[in-house]
Formats: structure tokens, C-alpha cells, sequence
């Protein structure tokens, strides 16, 4: 049976932590891999840096601008819980300044066929973790995440 979904839920989204950084392309198998189970709303921000390369040779009339090098970020906020594993080890990566390796997926990291699960996994460093404590709302914290090394865009098919 096809998969007949014509759009992906939010909700559906999950952001992986492993502490142990990547040398190569996940497989989602590997040890150590955690779901971020209090976090709100993800945003993954992919963009590349600009080069003009504009030359008098150019008749067109306009500017001319080639993408050179590649960035991403991830951010969340995550509702802060004293006994989080994986909130410790964010919290432990930015104090060090270590990487970590993240996974933002449309979905599971094992989906079940025919469906397939996409995203973007790499290794991270965490650059912003403040937190916001809200009169009406639970605690958060607010955390940004660099790549900082090995980052590639995943494929996983359903099994």
C-alpha cells in the first residue's frame, strides 16, 4: 500500500541527541540515539553564504551571486525538567563546547514501510541556551544549535 499522506503534521517531527559525534552518514541504528520528548516547536535553518561574482562581462543588467558555503541551525525550546537525561546533555555540550550529534526527522528514526523518514543529522554545537521562566507557563529553554562539523541531509525508508 503507497504511502497517501499529502503533508506531514508537526506534531509528526522528532529531534534525536546523541552525545557521541558522527563521522559518517546515520543510519539511525547506531547506540545511544535519544528522542527530545519536552521540546515545542523545532525549526531547522539552512541557508548558504553569498558570493558576488558579478564581472563587467556581465550584459545582463543584474548581479550576479553564486551559494558557496552551506549553514544550518537547529532551534527548539524545551520544556525544562529536572531529570532529563537528554536536557543534561545539552546543557553538558554547552558548557563545554563539545559537539553533539543531532537528528531533526519528519518522523520516527525506524518508520514502518511504506513510509520513509527525512531530515538533516550532524554534529552541533550548541551556541544558545537560555531559558525563560513565564508567570503562566512552564519553564523553557530556548536552544540554538550550530552545525559545526559532519552535517548531511538523511534518507530513511521504511522497513
Amino acid at each position: 500500500m503507497a504511502d497517501t499522506r499529502t503533508f506531514i503534521i508537526g506534531i509528526n517531527g522528532k529531534l534525536y541527541v546523541n552525545q557521541t559525534p558522527l563521522t559518517a552518514l546515520p543510519t539511525m541504528t547506531e547506540e545511544g540515539w535519544q528522542v527530545l520528548q519536552h521540546c515545542t516547536d523545532i525549526t531547522i535553518n539552512q541557508g548558504k553564504i553569498e558570493a558576488d561574482i558579478t564581472t563587467r562581462a556581465n550584459d545582463t543588467g543584474y548581479e550576479q551571486t553564486a551559494g558557496v558555503l552551506k549553514s544550518c541551525s537547529i532551534e527548539t525550546e524545551l520544556i525544562v525538567r529536572p531529570d532529563s537525561e537528554v536536557q543534561e546533555m545539552l546543557e553538558d555540550a554547552y558548557e563545554s563546547g563539545t559537539e553533539i550529534a543531532l537528528a531533526a526527522l519528519t518522523g520516527d528514526k525506524a518508520p514502518t514501510s511504506p513510509n520513509r523518514t527525512i531530515g538533516i543529522a550532524g554534529n552541533f554545537t550548541v551556541t544558545d541556551l537560555s531559558m525563560t521562566q513565564s508567570l503562566r507557563e512552564a519553564m523553557k529553554y530556548r536552544i540554538t544549535a550550530k552545525a559545526s562539523g559532519f552535517t548531511k541531509r538523511i534518507r530513511i525508508e521504511g522497513t
